[in-house]
């Protein structure tokens, strides 16, 4: 596959089953566009990296055209770049979520190009620098600060944005719903809901594992933290494995082994799949999952969008705040790229893009927390420092009273 636009031609090659990318200006490789591209082999999927390539190419045809060196770069060039993407794409909606996603390519990019041309100083930074970028910082930013010239508020980073997200409050109302009723009923729903909650898996995935999956375990099994399932329904074919609690899985072990046993053989049914209809005893639909799950809601009076997917997003959420919490602890890094790859891998996903809602509000929920936690600290010491004055106030009071009042004196 070949993509050129003037003088730069960006190729994509196939070899020793892997995929390269290669980009050319005027016959000549550009190597930093390649070793860039190299690098993220380690970390992201060919189709993450497809994403990267034909993201930050544009810049170099940019470069080209303005007849710029790569180490160049300024807020200068950015701006302009900016404009000169609205020039050849429009300024609609679209066009700015693609243009967003070019600009923060580039910010990736001279962050990774700074790391590697120790010969070059200033190029990048928080302040004094070529770029203005806290995209080298390691604390805690938000987008605005990480990607300056990128545009605000249109939905630039993900198809959708974070709803509303239960918490364990929300869970605790939801199961003592579900004690009412039928027991089979009651347990099926209640370890749907602790699966999207706990492993953070989508409906389709859920509803796809099946009673193979999950044997009995053996005792050097129980003293594991986690066993690895991998859901034959998940999005785009992936297949990738995640880890359930074995509080989890014994629980889905002693499902299977008794609410849904006697529900088969009143049925005589001899599906493998774990969650099926208590009227039929054929496996449950999504669609019918997804229904089920919104009449909950609307009986608890929740808001929309407070389906089955919603505990997915409490997952995310609870993963992300103690992520951070982790991460500063230990020192690490903290940037939304770094938290990102870490959702992505337990949410299931190729691109971290789909993370930064998740992120961002993680972040401000962090913040907020911290700056509650702050506030308090200082209530508390301004509380403390009130009390030593006026206990200071006292006591010097009392020593005036002392030098003020005449000592008998003895002759005795």
């Amino acid at each position: 596959m070949k993509i050129s636009s003037g003088n730069v031609k960006l190729t994509k090659l196939k070899g020793a089953g892997r995929i390269y990318w290669h980009l050319s200006c005027r016959g000549r490789t550009c190597y930093e566009f390649v070793n860039y591209m190299l690098t993220l082999n380690a970390d992201y999927s060919e189709k993450t990296i497809e994403g990267y390539a034909y993201n930050l190419a544009p810049w170099f045809v940019f470069l080209d055209e303005a007849s710029l060196q790569v180490a160049e770069a300024s807020d200068e060039c950015l701006l302009k770049y900016k404009e000169y993407l609205e020039w050849k794409h429009g300024v609609s909606r679209s066009a700015k979520i693609k243009a967003s996603r070019k600009l923060m390519a580039v910010y990736k990019f001279y962050h990774y190009f700074s790391s590697v041309r120790r010969d070059i100083f200033n190029l990048i930074g928080p302040s004094g620098c070529n770029i203005t970028s806290s995209i080298t910082s390691h604390e805690d930013q938000s987008f605005n600060y990480l990607y300056p010239y990128c545009y605000r508020r249109i939905g630039r980073s993900s198809r959708h944005g974070v709803r509303w997200t239960p918490d364990q409050s929300h869970k605790c109302e939801l199961f003592f719903a579900l004690t009412v009723g039928n027991e089979y009923i009651s347990r099926r729903n209640r370890l749907l809901v602790e699966i999207a909650d706990e492993v953070g898996l989508r409906c389709g995935s859920i509803l796809s594992l099946t009673t193979d999956q999950f044997p009995p375990l053996n005792e050097s099994d129980l003293e594991k933290e986690f066993i690895y399932i991998t859901p034959s329904s998940q999005k785009f074919g992936y297949s990738k494995p995640f880890p359930f609690l074995v509080e989890l899985y014994l629980r889905i072990v002693a499902f299977i082994e008794g609410e849904r046993r006697d529900l088969v053989i009143r049925f005589n049914n001899s599906s493998d799949k774990i969650f099926l209809n208590y009227h039929t005893g054929k496996p449950l639909t999504q669609a019918g999952t997804s229904s089920l799950f919104s009449r909950l809601s609307r009986q608890l009076k929740w808001p929309n969008n407070s389906g089955l997917h919603s505990w997915r997003r409490k997952f995310a959420q609870d993963f992300n705040e103690k992520n951070i919490e982790d991460r500063r602890r230990l020192g690490l890094d903290t940037s939304h790229d770094a938290l990102a790859l870490d959702l992505a891998a337990r949410m299931g996903h190729e691109s971290i893009q789909s993370q930064r809602p998740y992120i961002e509000r993680a972040m401000q929920r962090y913040i907020s927390k911290r700056t509650k936690t702050f506030s308090a600290q200082l209530a508390d010491y301004e509380a403390e420092i009130a009390h030593l004055q006026k206990q200071l106030k006292a006591y010097a009071v009392q020593d005036e009273v002392d030098l003020n009042t005449p000592r008998r004196v003895s002759f005795d």
